[in-house]
């Protein structure tokens, strides 16, 4: 696994930082539980949906990036939607990598990284 965002996803999910899953990671989120989702590319319209409305309502950040087999084999599994993040440092770090090497440095033209 030559990319770096992919490499600390996967270590993550050793960690046992995540919640795999819409369900679960909307069940997480509105509970408090979640401090960033990443969301596959090819995620079906209404997991879309669902993602995002939690997702505003919790104030947490999306990151929608890779498509389901990629997230999948980051995490072990054959496919994955959606990854609900349950630490803050890492998701703080995912957040961070994001930036750097999808987004050339810059997340949404914000110059702090926020992490609730």
């Amino acid at each position: 696994m030559n990319d770096r965002l992919l490499g600390f996803i996967s270590i993550g999910m050793k960690a046992g930082a995540y919640t795999l899953g819409s369900d679960m990671t909307e069940r997480a989120a509105r509970a408090g539980k979640t401090h960033l989702i990443i969301l596959s590319e090819d995620a079906s319209a209404n997991t879309k949906k669902l993602v995002y409305n939690v997702a505003k309502t919790k104030n947490i950040e999306v990151i929608e990036h890779y498509e389901m087999d990629v997230l999948g084999a980051a995490c072990g599994k054959p496919q994955l939607s959606v990854i609900g993040v349950k630490k803050r440092d890492i998701a703080r770090q995912l957040i961070s990598l994001y930036a750097k090497t999808v987004k050339g440095g810059k997340l949404d033209d914000r110059t702090e990284i926020p992490c609730p």
